[in-house]
């Protein structure tokens, strides 16, 4: 028997599950998550920041998507980041969910800090 949702319009989507990265190299990494299956969702907006030193330049830490993993590059070696992601429809933003993590030099991506 096929499974039914009800979905609710009038309200915003739920903070984005599961938000995780799946592979970090020296200057990218991989991010996924799992979106609510009862929620409508328009956009995905992805954010970062840089720890320590000066934040990465806000045109450059900002990305949208409707699928529900991205690989940002550009980043650089060995830097802690946090990554922010919100879900968007057309009743406003879902709260935060957040992701640190570090890059290494060695761009192994079994060798990586994972911080939920």
């Amino acid at each position: 028997m096929p499974v039914t949702y009800n979905y609710d319009l009038d309200v915003v989507p739920v903070t984005p599950i599961n938000f995780m990265h799946s592979l970090i190299q020296k200057t990218q990494v991989t991010l996924t998550w799992t979106s609510s299956p009862t929620d409508i969702v328009n956009m995905y907006t992805i954010s970062y920041i840089r720890i320590g030193g000066c934040p990465s330049a806000p045109q450059g830490n900002r990305n949208t998507t409707l699928n529900t993993t991205i690989t940002r590059t550009g980043l650089e070696e060995s830097m802690e980041y946090v990554f922010s992601i919100t879900a968007t429809n057309s009743v406003g933003n879902s709260p935060a969910a957040e992701h640190t993590l570090t890059t290494l030099p060695d761009g192994n991506a079994n060798n990586f800090i994972n911080k939920v």
